[in-house]
């Protein structure tokens, strides 16, 4: 039997789904082939059939278990109008990313700088609905790259300079009481 995450969440892992009551009944994990006649499965294996529909106030939403700086799925049939995905960032703030039309099966992606790790992702049609599959949801963990600072920087390089100096007045000392 199929898992439905229309009003209910369902935890695919590392993200979970959620859409909202007012989206169409198309909300389906390893959607079986008489929805939709199979048109939205993507390579034979388990997939996410989603439906939104923007006048009723449809979307999906995965939350993310950890924050993310890069995300990627295959979709399918993203051809009625087109899709945004709404990314949440870790402070609060947003980005909208719009996905091309993809008429077949297609591959889409982002990454974003470090410090904009992302929370959740939220599915939204351009204009009227957008029914799509999407699966091989693939991410990258939003792990923290170590900066210097400028000032520290500084400091090092002085640091480094001394100890350049120091050597060089060890040496000519050596060498003298040789």
């Amino acid at each position: 039997m199929d898992t439905s995450f229309l009003g209910t969440p369902f935890d695919a892992g590392p993200f979970v789904l959620l859409a909202s009551p007012s989206s169409d009944e198309f909300q389906f994990i390893d959607a079986v082939p008489f929805e939709g006649g199979g048109q939205w499965a993507i390579d034979g294996t388990t997939y996410a059939l989603c439906d939104v529909d923007l006048a009723a106030g449809g979307e999906v939403e995965m939350t993310l278990d950890t924050l993310v700086t890069a995300w990627a799925a295959d979709f399918s049939k993203i051809d009625s109008g087109g899709l945004d995905l709404v990314l949440t960032h870790s402070d609060g703030g947003t980005t909208t990313v719009s996905v091309p039309s993809i008429p077949g099966i297609g591959f889409f992606g982002f990454v974003t700088s470090p410090p904009e790790s992302i929370a959740s992702i939220t599915f939204v049609a351009h204009s009227g609905g957008e029914a799509f599959g999407m699966d091989n949801v693939t991410l990258s963990l939003g792990i923290p790259v170590p900066t210097v600072s400028e000032w520290g920087l500084v400091v090092m390089l002085l640091l480094m300079l001394t100890a350049g100096t120091m050597m060089l007045g060890r040496r000519r000392d050596v060498e003298a009481a040789a």
